[in-house]
């Protein structure tokens, strides 16, 4: 190739359109709702593969309400994680209750997603002095990622018959990255992550209190020292371990809700080669180093 052409194009039928009408020659983020159409069409070239990243919903855990656990956790449990992955990822992955990645050796098998349980919900938010028809939640999701927005609409239906008011408020990545990420800004959101799949960097940049992605300012004694010595414990089991803790720390405060890894997707024209060698064994990451088109 003498040289890549890379367009942001947020918007999945626009995408889309330019890959039919030949303006792009590759596409990556197949609109999940359009896979098997794609997959089906001889026209096209498609490489699928699991997983490209994880999803959290995010609690601002300096928010008052969220300051206690138990509203965390009814929030939690008011989420069928299995239902919202079909219905905003047409089931494009799989659902999970911790962010390592699957084959690794600090990946939790143990840990599962809470189920769904409304009326728990209720009880345990009644208990925290939050009835029904009390709690009014702003949830900010960026229209970078068109399926946070549809799993947002979702949610709505969900927290109503909890007895939660959630509203949905749509930003730009720019205003999303502004208001969330740097100011911290907001009281519920969404989120996905690629490349922090090394455990150190994972739990230590997310979950420290001191964290540089740590945005949902959670400040858990506990955690921080289960990361601390997990940086200088060098037996690989024992270091693995140090990180399950974290997760099940994670879990049971429901400092995050941790949802789902989401299947990666690329469609390319017919004279585009080499896609057998494009994604990167990390998962998010594409090289062309290799790929090559007919002349």
């Amino acid at each position: 190739l003498d040289k890549v052409i890379a367009r942001e194009i947020t918007e999945p039928t626009v995408r889309l359109t330019g890959l039919r009408t030949g303006e792009f020659h590759m596409i990556n983020d197949i609109p999940a709702d359009r896979m098997e159409e794609i997959k089906g069409d001889a026209a096209f070239q498609t490489v699928s593969w699991f997983p490209l990243n994880f999803d959290f919903v995010n609690m601002n855990n300096d928010y008052e309400p969220f300051k206690d656990p138990r509203v965390r956790i009814a929030f939690d449990m008011i989420i069928d994680k299995e239902q919202l992955l079909q219905g905003a990822l047409w089931g494009q992955g799989a659902i999970t209750a911790s962010p390592s990645y699957p084959t690794s050796s600090s990946y939790d098998q143990e840990l599962k997603n809470r189920a769904q349980d409304i009326e728990g919900a209720i009880a345990l938010l009644t208990e925290a002095g939050y009835p029904p028809g009390t709690l009014k939640i702003v949830f900010k999701a960026t229209t970078n990622y068109p399926y946070h927005i549809e799993a947002a609409q979702i949610l709505v239906e969900w927290f109503a018959a909890a007895g939660v008011t959630l509203t949905i408020e749509q930003l730009t990545w720019a205003d999303w990255l502004s208001q969330v990420w740097v100011n911290k800004d907001f009281q519920m959101s969404m989120m996905n992550f690629f490349g922090l799949w090394e455990p150190d960097f994972l739990y230590y940049s997310l979950y420290h209190s001191t964290g540089g992605f740590n945005y949902r300012h959670i400040n858990n004694p506990k955690i921080d020292e289960l990361v601390t010595k997990a940086r200088v414990t060098v037996d690989p089991a024992a270091r693995a371990d140090l990180y399950k803790q974290v997760q099940k720390e994670v879990w049971d405060q429901a400092h995050d809700v941790v949802i789902w890894f989401r299947n990666g997707s690329i469609a390319a024209q017919p004279g585009v080669g080499g896609l057998d060698t494009i994604v990167h064994p990390n998962g998010n990451a594409l090289n062309f180093h290799k790929v090559w088109l007919k002349a």
